[in-house]
């Protein structure tokens, strides 16, 4: 065992866990930072919700009406802003997302900023995209989380840049100043952190957090919950809703309708319904992915809310354990980390040692790894599911046998090695799949910013 975790076990049915903790506290508190930044609120995708920020924070700097908006994206931000749907309207694209923020000025409302759109604002920002006043780049020397937004005026010119996090301005300048201290530093994205730890220490960890400073991830959960409950009816008649796919009564078994409940949410959440849900790893999709199955199983198992928020927990730790390998925005769907995070939360609620969530771990990533991510739009729905269905079952099956496959493809013989070979081959292979994605998506985009 871990010197991180001496002791672990289960007590009956009333589902609690004793832990003899030997964590570091330092690591509870780098933990607790990271959920806060990874797990906001947002209305709509982060990515055009992230443009938008920018956007507003650079009006609101302005302090005039903008001539121009320039836009720098990574390619993993730019290519979820393309195809994510935006509120009040079927047109797409981070030229709209930007004129909106813009128009807006208020950056104080994060990413919920496009969910308080008014009409007559989409209808000035439309018009402003359509007028060709709004250029989007694709900022080639950035990976990962990164946008700037530069608007003139008649007088001035300011810029506001964010990285890392999709709410983490890093630069605030007009005319080429600095025009506010930044509340946090450009950094090297502070999910590389967890690369030094294992997997016993992120639990130790997350089990070390006070409850009483998380239940914003619960108030999180249960709004993703309303949304997949109430999606088919938010959603206009010409988004898909995937409801059929396991509509008949031969194959409804309670893990297929949470898998489905997701598909439904993310599809309304893609085709631009405005609903706050709290975020996994920066992403609105993977906080339904996380979020409905966990709070589905601990009231199947009749958890209170403590050991419910607790599984929460663990559930976006672990998401953000994988993501630290295989990248916040990258070529790799999301819903491998979010799938594995389900994973380990059920075997957790299910009584599940730290090996056998350990090893749920692992068969989600020997399951799912390999899934591309194309951007972010309805189809979201469809991988939502299969991550939703992998992690579910894996997770329950898992705090049942003891896992003997090893040393096999990407399955390393620890979950550690397992997720070096992953880190190698996303950053070797996979993440070159976005400069192809990009070309066929919008080949226009995709000409180097001077």
């Amino acid at each position: 065992m871990s010197k991180w975790v001496q002791c672990m076990c289960a007590i009956g049915a009333a589902h609690t866990w004793e832990m003899i903790r030997m964590s570091n506290p330092t690591d509870s508190r780098v933990l607790e930072a990271l959920l806060k930044e990874q797990s906001a609120w947002a209305s709509v995708c982060t990515e055009p919700a992230m443009v938008a920020l920018a956007a507003a924070k650079a009006a609101h700097t302005l302090g005039e009406p903008p001539v121009s908006i320039d836009v720098y994206l990574s390619a993993g931000v730019l290519k979820n802003a393309l195809s994510a749907g935006l509120p009040h309207t079927a047109k797409k694209g981070p030229e709209i997302a930007a004129a909106l923020g813009a128009l807006s000025a208020q950056p104080e409302l994060g990413l919920t900023i496009l969910g308080n759109v008014t009409e007559t604002q989409l209808d000035e920002a439309l018009e402003l995209a359509a007028s060709s006043k709004v250029t989007v780049h694709w900022a080639r020397e950035h990976e990962g989380v990164y946008g700037k937004c530069v608007l003139k005026g008649a007088n001035h010119v300011a810029e506001a840049v964010i990285e890392h996090s999709h709410t983490n301005i890093t630069r605030v300048a007009l005319d080429g100043r600095l025009a506010e201290a930044c509340a946090t530093e450009a950094r090297r994205s502070d999910l590389q952190v967890l690369r030094e730890w294992d997997f016993p220490r992120l639990l130790a960890a997350a089990l070390d957090l006070s409850v009483s400073r998380l239940g914003w991830l619960l108030e999180g959960a249960r709004s993703c919950v309303r949304l997949s409950e109430k999606a088919s009816g938010l959603m206009s008649e010409d988004v898909i809703d995937f409801a059929w796919v396991c509509s008949s009564d031969s194959c409804e078994t309670p893990i297929v309708e949470v898998a489905n409940r997701v598909s439904r949410a993310i599809s309304a959440r893609m085709s631009g319904v405005p609903w706050p849900v709290v975020t996994s790893g920066g992403s609105g999709n993977q906080g339904i992915m996380v979020s409905v199955p966990v709070m589905s199983v601990a009231k199947h198992l009749g958890l209170d809310e403590e050991l419910t928020i607790r599984a929460l927990t663990i559930a976006h730790s672990v998401n953000l354990f994988v993501k630290a390998y295989m990248g916040e925005v990258s070529c790799s769907c999301g819903g491998v980390g979010a799938a594995a995070g389900i994973a380990a939360a059920t075997c957790w609620m299910r009584n599940g040692t730290v090996e056998q969530m350990e090893e749920a771990v692992s068969q989600v990533l020997a399951s799912l790894f390999g899934m591309i991510c194309d951007g972010a739009k309805a189809t979201c729905a469809l991988k939502g599911t299969t991550s939703v269905l992998t992690g579910m079952l894996t997770g329950s099956g898992a705090c049942r046998c003891r896992g003997s496959i090893r040393d096999q493809g990407v399955l390393g013989k620890t979950l550690d090695e397992t997720l070096t070979r992953i880190a190698a081959l996303n950053e070797g292979v996979i993440n070159k799949a976005d400069e192809l994605m990009l070309n066929l998506m919008r080949p226009e985009t995709t000409t180097p910013t001077q």
